[in-house]
């Protein structure tokens, strides 16, 4: 609730930024790859582009499902979801098989997204190398 209620609305009436969704872009690794992805599934009137790097996708009972936010949209809110990368090492233990998963149910749903796998860990080395693909990735959707 900070995050939208808060944070969001101090940016953009502090600092001189653009506010549609095609400008706004989020982006997250380990848990803040869930948080990227659960703010940009739940909100995709106000996100644009979401980059999970090594997102913790993988069902936990204190966290919302990502999933049952992605069942409550109507048919045509589907069409209209953020244009999504998500990228995992294929080492990374921690986090890969929820990360397959939900490949599996955005693969399911017909929701369209970019799913990346290559070697690597959870470690910065392996987010050293998404952040410039990130940056490259939003720059294909801002205006």
């Amino acid at each position: 609730d900070f995050f939208v209620q808060e944070f969001l609305p101090y940016m953009e009436a502090n600092y001189r930024i653009k506010t549609t969704r095609n400008n706004t872009a989020i982006a997250g690794l380990s848990m803040g790859g869930y948080g990227c992805t659960y703010h940009a599934f739940k909100r995709h009137e106000k996100f644009g582009s979401c980059y999970a790097m090594s997102a913790a996708l993988a069902t936990v009972a204190q966290l919302p499902d990502i999933r049952d936010v992605v069942n409550a949209k109507t048919p045509e809110e589907l069409q209209n979801m953020p244009a999504y990368t998500m990228e995992v090492g294929s080492q990374d233990w921690l986090v890969l098989n929820g990360n397959v998963a939900f490949h599996t149910y955005l693969t399911g749903k017909g929701i369209e997204h970019n799913y990346i796998t290559r070697p690597g860990t959870h470690d910065w080395n392996f987010w050293m190398t998404c952040l410039p693909k990130a940056v490259d990735f939003f720059s294909n959707y801002f205006d």
